[in-house]
């Protein structure tokens, strides 16, 4: 093999080594990150226990899990692709942020840019936390996400009616 190609690929590495965390310092922020989402629960849950309270009154089907382990919000309403939602995680940095879910269940993703996701850890905040469940079900009701087009239903309104016996 070239040996100018693995030096220049050692120099990168040499190069780039500062910028990435070691084991240890992953395994302090872990910690840190988990001790200061045990201690947001109690800011989070308000807000999402208000939040669900709103979906279900809309006839949103929900589910919550908010404890020591994790958070986990899933929703879906009749007529929508879903689940949607999100969970904890931890970002690759390091810091415990809200994985959003595909709708249709296709999976979580968070950003790999760190400043676009919505910490829960060290880094929460309940206004950013708050506009991120609105902009979350806002996405989830774009008409893209709706089953049936209005033409789609209108076609299938009079297949109906056509197939019916008197």
């Amino acid at each position: 093999m070239d040996d100018n190609f693995w030096r220049g690929i050692d120099e990168r590495l040499r190069l780039q080594e500062s910028c990435i965390r070691t084991d240890e310092e992953l395994e302090r922020i872990r910690v840190a990150e988990l001790e200061a989402y045990s201690r947001n629960i109690e800011k989070i849950r308000p807000l999402i226990t208000e939040f669900k309270r709103d979906l279900d009154a809309r006839a949103f089907r929900t589910e919550l899990r908010l404890d020591e382990k994790g958070f986990q919000f899933r929703y879906r309403r009749s007529g929508y692709y879903g689940p949607a939602g999100y969970r904890s995680e931890l970002h690759p940095l390091g810091p415990l942020v809200l994985a959003v879910l595909n709708p249709g269940g296709s999976g979580f993703f968070k950003a790999n840019d760190l400043d676009e996701n919505i910490e829960v850890g060290e880094g929460f905040d309940a206004e950013a936390f708050v506009a991120f469940l609105h902009e979350n079900l806002e996405a989830f009701l774009d008409p893209g996400n709706i089953i049936t087009t209005e033409a789609q239903r209108e076609r299938l309104r009079l297949a109906q009616g056509h197939n019916r016996t008197p």
